[in-house]
């Protein structure tokens, strides 16, 4: 599990795990839990405001089965839930955007993205 390293990496009260399913047992008892659904801009941007969240990783997605079933609910998360996580980022109450695809020698931050700011 994704989470399991960054609360390894940057301790479990620094990563926040999330998600549009009521959480097990374990994923409660193994650090702080938020509802949020990437199709809710407005929910995701005050999450991402209110607790000062610095990075978010978007694994939001829907199992073939279940896309393949209903292709229009695939779509809107793969393509609307991305774009909403890229808007909720991009503005500018968010410090720093930085693609996770960005080159990680041999280039400045701001040559990759344009809003990053931190030095």
């Amino acid at each position: 599990m994704a989470a399991g390293v960054g609360q390894d990496r940057y301790g479990r009260e620094n990563v926040i795990m999330s998600d549009i399913n009521k959480p097990t047992r374990q994923v409660l008892e193994d650090g702080p839990f938020l509802f949020a659904d990437v199709l809710d801009f407005r929910g995701l941007k005050e999450l991402v405001v209110n607790y000062e969240i610095d990075w978010l990783v978007h694994f939001s997605a829907l199992l073939s089965a279940v896309g393949e079933q209903n292709v229009g609910l695939a779509m809107q998360v793969n393509i609307q839930g991305v774009h909403n996580v890229l808007e909720v980022l991009l503005a500018p109450t968010h410090p720093v955007t930085r693609p996770l695809t960005s080159p990680s020698r041999g280039r400045a931050p701001s040559t990759v993205c344009p809003k990053y700011t931190r030095s």
